[in-house]
Order: structure tokens, then sequence, then C-alpha cells
């Protein structure tokens, strides 16, 4: 279900022609009072309609011809700002050592003395009446994560999902500017990436729990997996720790309890709480109170939260994502209404969801009427 590899491996660029597969880098920027950002770069995100469903079909397209930007920015605990672009292929490019072109849009990554050094510009169109576009730049440097033991810490068997971490706990600074309004952030950084050449649904996995926290000297990161077909107490935990210098170490015999119960509107799991305990640990390793919703989707959702782990607090963030409900039929056009894209005429309802979300029921409106002008 999952592998962990070395931040020092570059990216097989095969994984971008496998049918269904997907490769995404992804950058978290959050201080203490849950303001920040949550930045994907992606080829062949399994959440783009149409995509998972075509793997289900065995059509399955390659990651290349999917390339997307994701940004979503918080503002203490609130979503405010959001952009999901689908970038035209000929203008995305990709380097496995992590350098990528989406469109107006580029990271350099460089490895300097056992630091890894990443620049981000943005500059994508918020494709809305009146939407403008997003720009800004994301800064951070850190030591590179290494492995301290091979293979500790992979969960299920399985070799086709690598997740790696890049980067050990540092800091990072954003300059935005969304159609007009600047936002400067700044916080703890957590950039990781994820690629596999099979879709996220074939994994192995029924439901995924994601789940970190940024202490000033070390992240704790945890996932929690169930097989398909056996939730619950037959889930798998793995937690793993990177130290303020860079090492990757797995924390080994976790167990998780979520509290409460029910489901959202939309049919997703609402737990109240998640708490992890170490063996022989009084305290708990990572405790989230999952009360700060700030993506609640068909198939995902996102929270945000101070966590204690061992008795220290600290901003973290948690995702739930359930693959056999990822690109349903049911729900395929309310997706669309999130996506803006440069290959199609995007939903009339996109303001709502897209750009500076505090003017958006001003932006639908006059997007709505110069729609019906025409």
């Amino acid at each position: 279900m999952l592998r962990i590899d070395d931040a020092l491996t570059p990216l097989d660029p095969l994984v971008l022609d496998a049918p269904g597969g997907f490769a995404w880098w992804y950058v978290e920027l959050l201080d203490e009072t849950l303001t920040g950002l949550v930045l994907i770069a992606a080829w062949g995100l399994p959440f783009l309609p149409g995509y998972a469903s075509a793997a289900r079909r065995g059509v399955g397209q390659a990651p290349r011809s999917r390339p997307s930007l994701n940004l979503a920015i918080y503002e203490k605990g609130e979503l405010t700002g959001y952009l999901l672009h689908e970038v035209e292929p000929r203008c995305a490019s990709f380097s496995g050592e992590g350098t990528w072109t989406l469109g107006e849009s580029a990271m350099r990554t460089v490895d300097r003395d056992g630091r890894r050094h990443v620049e981000i510009d943005l500059d994508a169109p918020l494709v809305a009446h009146g939407g403008g576009r997003l720009r800004g730049t994301i800064r951070f440097a850190g030591p590179l994560v290494r492995r301290a033991e091979a293979g500790a810490g992979d969960l299920g068997g399985a070799d086709n999902h690598a997740w790696t971490p890049l980067v050990a706990p540092c800091r990072g600074a954003a300059h935005l500017d969304i159609a007009g309004r600047p936002l400067v952030l700044s916080g703890d950084v957590y950039h990781d990436r994820n690629a596999s050449d099979q879709p996220l649904h074939d994994l192995g996995f029924g439901r995924w729990v994601w789940g970190h926290v940024a202490l000033p000297d070390r992240h704790r990161i945890f996932y929690v997996l169930w097989p398909k077909g056996a939730r619950g107490a037959d889930a798998e935990v793995g937690g793993y720790e990177v130290s303020a210098a860079g090492e990757l170490r797995a924390v080994e015999g976790l167990r998780a309890d979520f509290h409460g119960g029910g489901s959202t509107f939309f049919g997703m799991p609402a737990w109240r709480g998640v708490t992890l305990h170490a063996p022989g640990e009084e305290r708990p390793w990572f405790d989230a109170p999952l009360t700060t919703r700030v993506d609640d989707g068909f198939f995902y959702l996102r929270y945000l939260f101070e966590a204690k782990a061992s008795g220290r607090r600290a901003p973290g963030s948690l995702e739930i994502i359930d693959p056999e409900r990822v690109d349903l039929g049911r729900h395929r056009r309310f997706v669309r209404m999130r996506v803006s894209s440069d290959l199609a005429t995007p939903s009339p309802w996109l303001p709502l969801f897209t750009g500076d979300l505090r003017s958006k029921w001003s932006r639908l409106g006059r997007g709505l009427l110069n729609g019906s002008a025409r």
C-alpha cells in the first residue's frame, strides 16, 4: 500500500506514462493561527473529473496528459482562497530532480551542502469573470530527509506507491496576489512527494488517513490505511518522525483511536478526533481534534488543528480520502464546478469556488449577468 522512498532518488519519468498513475508534489505552510497554504503540483491528480473513472473502465489516461496546479489558502482556520487549474499538457514540463513548470508557474529545487532549496513562482489564471490571476512566490530551505533504515515503516508490502518526505522542519514564506489582494504568509513547512504507476483506487487500501504536526524540532507524521474490505481494527498504522537534522525514523507499534462517529452531509466519516499512542508512552504520541474542517467533499476531507504531541502543542493538518468514491458519476458535475482548465469552458459556478472566496458571491453575480447578456 505504501513504501517510503529516498529524497535523493529522482522520480522515474516513466510514471508519467503509466495509465491511471500519478505523481504530485505537496507543500504546506502553516503558522500557529492556522493561517497558511497548501500547494499541490500534479500529473494525473486522481481527483480531476474523468481521470479515475477512465482507469476503472480500463482506458486509463497517462498522467502527463493531465497536469494541474492546486492552491488552497487558509486564514485563521478558514478557506479564503482556492485554485484548481488544469494546464495544457504542451505547457507543462517535469524533471525527476524536482523541477517542474505548469503553464506560467514553476518550481526549482536545488540541493546544496545537505540542504534543499525550493523556489516556487506562481502565475495562473483564475478563469472567472473579474477573477484576474493568482501570482506570487513561495520560498523555503531545509535539510534533506535521510532514512535511518531502509524498509522500516513501509505499509502493506506493496512497492508501487512511493511516499517521499523531502525536507526536514524549516520555515518558509509566501508572497501572494489573488486578483489584486496581496497576502503575506510565513510558517512551518512540510514538503513531500507521492507517486505510483497504478491508480489510487488500485493501491490496496479502502480508506486513507494522513496527518502531521510541525513541532519546533521535528515533524510527526502518520498514515492509517484500511485494506479494502477490512476497516476498523485491521487498519495498518505507520508513524514517522523527521528530526531537525533530516533523519527519518519509523515509530513502531502505534495504535490509532478515532473518537466519535457518524457521517458528513456527503457521506464521509465524521470523527471528532484522533489519538495515536506509542508503546510505553503515557502521553499520546499524536492527539488532534477534528473540528475545523476546511475541505468538505464527496471523497476528500481536510482538517486544520492545534495538535498535542507528547505534551507539546503545535499546528497540524489531516486528510481523509476514500478512493472508491473518487470520480463517481453522481458527483462529477459538482467537482467540475471547482476546476478551471486551459482546455475546457469553465462551469458558470466556478466563481463560487476559485480565487478570493471572500468576494465569491459578487463575482458569481457578475459572471451570470455577463453570461445572460451574451
